[in-house]
């Protein structure tokens, strides 16, 4: 979807620099993302995913931290904010310290670095 060609429609409303609806998503987000962005949200996420809020976090809660931060990095600001923040050299730390590589949060920490790199570069 992201390397689809944008319509002709779409170069017409939004200009051949943001015709394609991801990257329009990308860098404008919704109203959702917008209010995350001004919130707490991203910060608390960040200090969670330190080794210091992982040591006291179960697991489960790790995976649902890492599903909100994967979730909210689809927002330009938000994923360079979280990006300055350290949460990739985090992420590569908990990747790191699994056990078993095919666990759901070693895939789960991809997807979200993944995500950081694509969208906050």
């Amino acid at each position: 979807m992201k390397d689809a060609e944008p319509t002709t429609e779409d170069k017409l409303l939004y200009g051949s620099e943001m015709a394609l609806p991801l990257l329009r998503f990308f860098k404008n987000g919704n109203r959702n993302l917008k209010a995350f962005a001004n919130s707490f949200v991203p910060e608390t996420l960040c200090r969670m995913l330190t080794e210091e809020g992982v040591s006291f976090a179960s697991t489960d809660t790790m995976i649902s931290v890492i599903e909100a931060l994967t979730a909210i990095s689809y927002y330009e600001p938000i994923a360079q904010y979280v990006v300055a923040n350290g949460v990739g050299r985090d992420l590569i730390r908990i990747i790191n310290q699994t056990k078993d590589f095919r666990s759901y949060i070693v895939s789960l920490a991809i997807e979200a670095l993944w995500n950081l790199i694509e969208v906050g570069g």
